[in-house]
């Protein structure tokens, strides 16, 4: 059993801030991501480094704090531990590059657990930020601490991670961090877990409007608060505006 509580950080700066977090893979869209968000907030940054380069590294400590991620991910079930059927689910749309975003991805809560902020927004840096994202703590409750989008689609709906705010010590969070280790064969990355715990309504957690997290896919994108990025197309989108 791991001890989640003391993946939180000891000592909290207080306030509110914001999180982003990359690894060498992704850091060539930092400057992209800060660039947007400079323009339109001034909340501190803390830059969680999941194996970045030195030189960038560096760039992110001129911007913000950097915070060497500290939880080891040997928990994440191999490849031969996942049943057949996901695993070849998981691979059709992500590839053999699965087995490596999938650390990345369920370092999340863990992230959060280690803020360094009383209230912390964690924004993917394929987020590009285009007005005041300060209201978005406005939707925090004390009861849950914590708050995410309902992206509905005509399939269905679901909730997506790449923008979440929450109050340290949310219960939420830490049944999130401790559902991902003793779940995560079942489960592709983080959002399938908050996902599951929002159907399996064990927390009844607010929702913040689609503005604050408005997938490129859907029109009007333009006009919203938190433009997101979504996958490979939404990838290409951002190098074309580097």
């Amino acid at each position: 059993m791991y001890n989640l509580m003391a993946q939180a950080r000891q000592e909290i700066k207080g306030g509110e801030g914001v999180i982003v977090a990359a690894n060498s893979q992704y850091e060539q869209f930092l400057f992209w991501w800060w660039k947007h968000y400079n323009t339109h907030s001034s909340l501190p940054v803390t830059f969680f480094d999941l194996g970045l380069t030195k030189p960038k590294k560096k760039w992110c400590a001129s911007k913000g704090t950097v915070i060497p991620f500290s939880k080891q991910m040997d928990f994440l079930a191999t490849r031969d531990e996942v049943a057949p059927e996901k695993r070849d689910y998981w691979e059709k749309h992500w590839s053999q590059d699965i087995w490596e975003k999938r650390a990345a991805w369920f370092a999340k809560p863990f992230i959060l657990l280690q803020s360094p902020y009383e209230k912390t927004l964690f924004l993917d840096i394929d987020c590009r930020v285009q007005a005041d994202i300060a209201p978005l703590f406005d939707y925090l409750t004390p009861s849950t601490g914590f708050t995410i989008v309902k992206h509905e689609f005509q399939e269905g709906f679901y909730h997506n991670s790449g923008v979440c705010a929450a109050l340290q010590g949310s219960p939420v969070v830490l049944k999130w961090a401790q559902e991902g280790v003793e779940k995560n064969h079942e489960f592709m990355g983080d959002e399938d877990v908050i996902h599951h715990l929002i159907l399996r309504k064990d927390f009844d957690i607010p929702f913040f409007p689609l503005k604050y997290n408005h997938p490129h896919l859907f029109g009007g994108g333009n006009q919203a608060v938190i433009q997101h990025f979504l996958g490979l197309e939404g990838k290409d989108k951002i190098l074309l505006d580097l």
